[in-house]
């Protein structure tokens, strides 16, 4: 049986590199280019940090979307609610329309997927996994009253607010889960780590993709650092391995982000691709200036 350290002395880098398109169809091109020997070994254990890094992070995000733990009352208020828990947090509207109520969680954390059939969320690039991610990732707006959002310490005259004729009411405002953001990039960082699969044969401004990929991976960065898991990582000695091998199936604390999801996929709004495009700004609306560093970016972006 091969080793993990014996495996990556076996793997060749690749000469290959990646952009990444915009928007949640972004795709992929290759281009070539010959390298020096230590660059390419550089490049490679780099690359091979990174795939570890993402398959933790993608076993956790799958497992904690295959749970199925909650209860639905017909006014789309759930209890009773851990209030530990939600004082722990800052304040969101969804706490009071979704059961977030922690319950003790495994996440699988093997290396493969060992159940039958394997979890979409797992599998490699192909029809099956792109309609298990979409399903997940997909950005997609929900509303909030005017209460909420001073709640949520937003100024209600800066923000923009849902056209009445899309049946919502007139005192609602637009907005998305930060749960969904994290998915898509996720979904965003999956995809770059196949470039065969999801190329493109011509690209527009890669430097936009290149900083919408760190945007992604900064987001991440922080949110994991927000929630500072304080959980602890055991060691296993394992039949032909040579060193000891981290258990990564941890017991974790875990609100639903399944009924997150099922909360967002009931209140969303509808056919939102044509809605946004007929949106117009109101002459009255607060336009915010662009921060200036990202102005002059997209000014340089547009002579390019």
């Amino acid at each position: 049986m091969i080793s993990f350290s014996k495996l990556q002395e076996r793997l060749r880098p690749s000469s290959q590199y990646l952009r990444i398109e915009e928007g949640d169809n972004e795709e992929l091109k290759i281009q070539t280019s010959p390298e020096p020997s230590q660059t390419r070994t550089t490049c490679y254990r780099r690359s091979f940090l990174l795939s570890g890094l993402l398959n933790v992070i993608l076993a956790g995000a799958c497992l904690s979307l295959s749970l199925r733990s909650w209860s639905w009352h017909d006014n789309g208020v759930t209890e009773p609610k851990d209030t530990s828990f939600a004082s722990s947090g800052f304040y969101s509207p969804l706490t009071d329309r979704v059961d977030l109520t922690p319950r003790l969680t495994t996440l699988n954390g093997t290396f493969l997927d060992e159940h039958d059939p394997e979890n979409p969320l797992r599998l490699l690039p192909g029809e099956k996994a792109d309609s298990a991610w979409k399903a997940v990732s997909e950005i997609q707006y929900i509303t909030v009253s005017h209460s909420e959002v001073i709640k949520l310490g937003r100024d209600p005259a800066a923000l923009v607010r849902a056209p009445e004729e899309w049946g919502f009411g007139s005192d609602r405002y637009i907005a998305m889960m930060d749960l969904t953001h994290q998915l898509h990039c996720i979904n965003y960082l999956r995809r770059a780590a196949f470039p065969d699969y999801y190329k493109r044969d011509m690209y527009r401004k890669p430097e936009f993709y290149e900083q919408h990929t760190m945007h992604c991976v900064y987001m991440l960065y922080q949110n994991a650092m927000c929630a500072a898991g304080t959980e602890v990582i055991t060691y296993n000695w394992l039949e032909g391995q040579q060193f000891p091998v981290p258990d990564f199936s941890i017991n974790k604390m875990c609100r639903s982000g399944d009924a997150l999801l099922e909360y967002e996929r009931e209140n969303m709004v509808e056919d939102l691709i044509e809605r946004r495009s007929k949106m117009t700004r109101p002459e009255d609306a607060v336009v915010l200036p662009v921060p200036k560093k990202l102005k002059a970016w997209l000014e340089w972006l547009e002579t390019a």
